[in-house]
């Protein structure tokens, strides 16, 4: 459990790291430049992901992640309140609540579906029936 929230923490750390350092690159290179390489380079840390055997590619990835979804979450903020016509006050709630609701909603529906759901959902939460995905190295405890 330790490894799973250190990992956590490492995504989190260099999001904000990023969004500190990097959140106004955008001003500089473009909207549309960072969210093409925030996109980039979240399908390496997809990749990253699915090579993972170990805690080092999975550390790896999760600090990609993290700069991906710094990266693209400044750009993305801005161009959807630049978007706004009229800049009206409803594109900085949105950017603000959305990150968040959706992240509850996620939760409680992956939640829901383990819980409630029939077989196959179950089973996906539980990993294949051989027991191993990608990654499943470093996440698993010693028995």
């Amino acid at each position: 459990m330790a490894t799973l929230t250190a990992g956590l923490a490492v995504c989190a750390l260099v999001l904000l790291i990023t969004l500190l350092f990097f959140g106004s690159v955008s001003d500089y290179l473009g909207r549309r430049r960072v969210i093409l390489g925030a996109l980039t380079v979240s399908a390496c840390a997809c990749g990253l992901f699915l090579a993972a055997h170990g805690i080092v590619l999975l550390f790896a990835a999760r600090a990609l992640q993290g700069i991906a979804v710094g990266a693209a979450s400044g750009a993305l903020g801005v161009a959807l309140i630049e978007l706004q016509p009229g800049r009206g006050r409803l594109a900085p709630v949105v950017t603000s609540a959305v990150p968040t609701l959706g992240l509850g909603a996620a939760a409680l529906g992956a939640s829901a579906l383990v819980q409630y759901g029939s077989a196959p959902f179950q089973k996906a939460a539980a990993g294949p029936p051989g027991g191993r995905l990608p990654g499943d190295a470093a996440c698993r405890h010693p028995r």
